[in-house]
């Protein structure tokens, strides 16, 4: 039987044979060794195959007869091995690694993996291919009933696995299922057969418990150990090598911010395998009252020719592909094929924020061509339906989709007139000058499939006088391949109306599509129609009415049916020629229309849309009538008609081109950036020859996109203009700016002429764009050579600065190294940074890249604040200026260093040093902070603090050692939050009483009120129990002060005065 198996992998799947004679594995169940075994109570081996099993999650070899039929011959099956039920996962909720119900092998490196599988009833089932850490591949297991029009009960499912050495596990999600065969090309011999428990105490409170390592490439989602006693958790895993494991325990999965820490939140190095761990804290505790267990089944009806769908969004952070969301094939509806799936969601905060997408293949190249994302507007349902038709390709299948929404089309025209047959986008638009068509705004929508256009037919189609089913006006036509589906969202401009598909000899169709005013709520029914025959045109139209189009698309589109007419000219020019255009009847004989391309020295060519053998024209060698050809005599020459090659005997001028260029070059930006196009001149040789050209004035148009640019102003400093008169007139149009200059004294046309400043504005959802230059003139002179280089826009989310569309303390960590001068991204951003991921990081909008930018990052990837508020470039919305007073900092010297005190809510913190560098040690960070970055060098001197929350007030957050003597007053920058400040501190003579500064405190000891007299407006007043704990906080409005103590307990307390020259205290008994 294993010869006969050998025979049938080689035949069937001879791919194998590129992999360099990789060995071939088949493994089937009718074999003495495995009728032998009968069950696995318990995990096993036989031949290399292991067989993951438990006392309550047996594992049976049962006879069961099923044939395979291959073109050469049948395969009798006797046996299969039976999981009795869906795997047992490690993990709660999660099946990337079974423990139980399941098969394993091993994979040496690339190779085909081959299952024969049935579902255990007449169900179909998900079967999962892993390597332990992710879904690689899923596949329907067939109901066990399952046969097929050859006699056929066992489809084959195959998957080629392009990894390197790795375990391979094979098993069903949801249910039981009857392996038959199993095939592997390149397997390994043994499986590891260490089962490593996992036993740890936590801290109080902690609610999970979640294991991440060396065993599953350090992911903190994928394995969470099971609570078996108050603060005790526990897990075992299957196939880990112990001696080398290396892992740390975290309070919550997905992120690195609820990681283990030490006793006093230190860092604790990873961990070696011992069978009891303790955790003694944690970075963050993991909450979980914000989890839920709530199931969403997915409906969804798509073209027949999708074979594979799957569902993405925010529940999987937009992951692709997964195949843990791939969906299945539940059934085929008149409208297409039903793909369903089920998945859990577990968090609130995601149902609350629920967008997702779908895609017709594993990868984002197989997404819907929709661009806004599904959205859940009702948390209170559990199944989700949709019918969606417009997908860019499909996986797995020969059909080519295309689609066509009008409003995408029309972009942000508000009117479009179409009086020809015109072909956007390759759908044909059957209009005439008698029968015209209309684009116009109208808002509607299918589903959340948003229109903002509809093509209006303006009435009933008109036909052919010899065929009532060809239209040739009011109409749209494309090409479609054989059997393809065509879809259409469209309503009557009547009451209720007709739509018929044709394909121009009969009607295939008819549907009736209600009237424009009898909408429910703007919704635009989609009409889908299973063409069945070979190759046609389809046309769509009204016979007694007209129609108002907003969505087309079909399954498989071969093309238009129409081409414009077009010609191509050849034409030989007299020696010296530089260049050759063309003006005739399809250009309204404008002499400096059709550039013609230099095949040789003498010889030109040009192929012209619109153009006919008929079609006049002559040729001219300069932009005016003064360069048209002529006779030989120099007497004019007569219209020319199509001819295979024509010859020009002579120009009446010969034109020498002026050779001056006048261009910007390529801009690279991001939302919100501000950028300069520098115009520039550069000129080789004038028209009598003598080198670079000079001149006394210039103008030119420059047109531009009022959506994505916004001009602020221009600069002639250090340009050909900073001498002279400029105007720059950008008011007279709303998207176009007039540039005038002049000047007595001739200047050389070479360098920069000035600088136009833009805004890029917020979002606007280009990636491109150019600022056309027009009409530009040197003194008289036309310059034709006029270059705009392209501005590319680079998209950014705010926070996401590691542009991986999701934003991370990883994130948070990478700002604030950034702000404190270092390199986080060498390879891939060197410093500095581009301009995209500059504005990421800037998320408070407020100056440069600071610890509070950070801070905001991190607190918005704890979901601790759900948005960073108005971004750079935002218009829409005022800038935050900073919050007066909101935090400050104080630096004392104690002894032999400088501590840092936080006050008010201090969140991020930057400390600048620029002079004496050597005399400040490295600083110790206090445990209140989550974050820091330190970057100390020869010549600077740069530290970072983030947090996600305020630390106590009065709170050291710092201490840095001093090495040496410094000035007696020092300057500090610092930015607390997003203030930046200048600090002197006292560093020589540190704390003073109150006597010596001057201030009055009586009575002491006090019972109810203390006064203070001669103090400086603006001081901060604190005091502090005898455990160093503030207890009162106020600042300073006036010179004296009142301050009620009958709320503080009996007692010593310190009383606090700072300010930014001087920090005075005192005791003072409370009774």
């Amino acid at each position: 039987m294993k010869k006969l198996f050998l025979t049938f992998s080689f035949v069937f799947y001879a791919v194998t044979l590129m992999l360099a004679q990789p060995q071939t594995k088949d493994w089937v169940f009718g074999t003495p060794e495995w009728i032998a075994k009968k069950s696995f109570y318990a995990p096993g081996y036989i031949d290399s195959l292991g067989v993951l099993a438990g006392p309550k999650t047996p594992v049976h070899v049962i006879a069961a007869s099923k044939t395979y039929v291959s073109p050469t011959m049948t395969y009798t099956f006797t046996h299969a091995l039976r999981l009795t039920e869906g795997a047992r996962p490690d993990t709660i909720g999660q099946t990337p690694l079974p423990i139980s119900m399941a098969v394993a092998f091993e994979m040496n490196g690339p190779g085909m993996i081959r299952v024969m599988s049935l579902s255990t009833n007449q169900q179909p089932r998900p079967v999962i291919i892993t390597n332990g850490v992710q879904m690689l591949h899923s596949f329907m297991a067939m109901p066990n009933n399952y046969v097929d029009s050859t006699g056929n009960q066992l489809p084959v499912a195959t998957y080629f696995y392009n990894g390197g050495h790795s375990p391979i596990m094979i098993y069903s999600q949801g249910g039981g299922l009857d392996l038959f065969y199993i095939g592997a090309d390149n397997p390994g011999i043994t499986l590891p057969n260490d089962t490593v428990t996992f036993n740890v105490k936590v801290p109080q409170g902690t609610q999970q418990c979640w294991i991440a390592g060396s065993f599953n490439n350090w992911n903190n989602a994928s394995h969470q150990l099971k609570k078996i006693a108050e603060n005790q958790f526990s897990t075992t895993i299957y196939g880990v090598d112990a001696t080398s494991l290396q892992y740390k325990y975290l309070s919550g999965p997905g992120s690195w911010q609820y990681v283990e820490k030490g006793a006093l939140g230190d860092e604790v190095p990873n961990r070696n395998y011992q069978e009891n761990d303790t955790v003694f804290s944690w970075a963050a505790v993991y909450d979980t009252t914000a989890l839920i267990n709530k199931e969403i089944t997915f409906e969804v009806v798509v073209p027949f020719a999708v074979n594979k769908l799957f569902v993405v969004g925010q529940f999987n952070q937009w992951q692709m592909p997964d195949y843990l969301n791939e969906m299945y094939l539940a059934s085929v509806v008149p409208e297409g094929k039903l793909f369903k799936k089920t998945i859990l969601v577990k968090d609130q905060r995601i149902l609350d924020n629920f967008t997702y997408k779908f895609a017709a293949g594993a990868g984002w190249d197989y997404v819907q061509t929709q661009d806004e994302d599904f959205r859940l507007y009702d948390t209170n349902i559990t199944t989700i339906r949709h019918n969606i038709f417009g997908f860019y390709k499909y996986e797995a299948s020969n059909s080519h989709p295309r689609d066509w929404n009008i409003g995408k089309m029309a972009g942000d025209s508000t009117w479009i007139q179409v009086d020809e047959y015109v072909n956007p986008e390759g759908i044909l638009i059957m209009a005439s000058e008698e029968a015209p068509m209309i684009a116009n705004m109208d808002n509607k929508h299918n589903d959340q499939l948003q229109f903002t256009h509809r093509l209006m037919t303006g009435g009933p189609a008109v036909f052919n006088p010899k065929n009532n089913h060809l239209p040739v006006a009011r109409a749209l036509a494309f090409n479609v391949g054989q059997n393809a589906e065509v879809a259409f969202a469209a309503v009557s401009d009547s009451i209720e109306g007709i739509v018929l598909v044709s394909d121009g000899t009969k009607v295939l169709n008819t549907f009736f599509v209600p009237g424009s005013n009898s909408l429910e709520n703007g919704q635009v029914p989609l009409s889908v129609f299973p063409y069945q025959g070979p190759a046609t045109t389809i046309y769509l139209y009204s016979e007694n009415n007209g129609v108002n189009f907003y969505y087309v698309g079909t399954s498989d589109y071969t093309g238009s049916p129409y081409e414009e007419p077009k010609q191509t000219y050849t034409v030989k020019v007299p020696v010296g020629t530089n260049q050759v255009l063309m003006a005739g009847e399809f250009n309204n004989w404008d002499p400096a229309g059709y550039w013609m391309e230099r095949v040789d020295s003498v010889t030109f060519q040009a192929t012209i849309w619109g153009a006919n053998a008929q079609t006049a024209y002559k040729y001219l060698n300069g932009p005016n009538w003064d360069f048209v050809e002529v006779n030989a005599d120099g007497s004019e020459t007569p219209n020319r008609t199509w001819a295979p090659m024509d010859t020009v005997q002579r120009w009446r001028n010969l034109f020498i081109p002026e050779m001056t260029k006048i261009y910007y070059d390529d801009i690279v930006t991001s939302y919100g950036d501000d950028i300069t196009l520098t115009i520039k001149s550069a000129s080789f040789t004038n028209q009598m020859g003598g080198g670079a050209g000079t001149a006394i004035s210039y103008e030119f148009e420059l047109n531009y996109d009022p959506n994505i640019l916004q001009y602020t102003g221009y600069e002639t400093g250090g340009t050909l203009s900073a001498q002279g008169n400029i105007v720059v007139n950008a008011t007279s149009n709303w998207n176009k700016i007039y540039v005038s200059y002049m000047t007595t004294q001739p200047f050389t046309t070479i360098g920069d002429l000035l600088r136009l400043n833009f805004k890029v504005l917020h979002n606007s959802g280009y990636t491109h764009t150019q600022c056309w230059i027009n009409e530009f003139y040197y003194d008289d002179r036309h310059i034709w050579d006029v270059r705009s280089g392209d501005i590319s826009i680079q998209s950014f989310m705010p926070g996401d600065v590691d542009g991986n569309y999701d934003v991370q303390a990883y994130d948070a960590a990478l700002t604030l190294q950034y702000s404190v001068g270092m390199d986080p991204l060498p390879m891939y951003d060197p410093l500095p940074w581009e301009g995209w991921r500059v504005n990421a990081a800037n998320v408070d909008g407020i100056g440069g890249i600071t610890a509070n930018d950070a801070s905001l990052i991190l607190q918005y990837s704890a979901y601790l604040i759900d948005s960073f508020g108005p971004q750079p470039g935002d218009s829409s919305v005022t800038m935050r200026a900073p919050a007066q007073k909101s935090a400050y900092v104080t630096i004392i010297r104690e002894k032999e260093r400088l501590v840092f005190k936080s006050f008010g809510k201090l969140v991020g913190f930057n400390l600048f040093i620029n002079e004496q560098l050597d005399a400040f040690g490295t600083p110790e960070i206090a445990d209140n902070i989550n974050m820091s970055a330190v970057n100390i060098k020869e010549n600077i001197y740069a530290v970072g603090l983030a947090a996600t929350s305020a630390p106590a007030e009065g709170s050291t957050i710092m201490t840095i050692p001093l090495l040496k003597d410094i000035p007696e007053k020092f300057a500090f920058n610092l930015i607390v939050n997003a203030d930046k400040i200048s600090m002197v501190s006292e560093a020589q003579t540190g704390i003073v009483s109150v006597e010596e500064a001057g201030i009055k405190l009586y009575p002491n000891p006090v019972v109810d009120v203390m006064h203070l007299n001669n103090l400086t407006i603006g001081s901060r007043i604190s005091i502090s129990d005898i455990s160093g704990r503030v207890v009162m906080y106020q600042q300073v409005g006036s010179t004296e002060e009142r301050i009620d103590m009958r709320a503080l307990a009996n007692g010593i307390y310190t009383l606090s005065v700072l300010n930014e020259t001087t920090h005075a205290v005192t005791k003072f008994i409370k009774k």
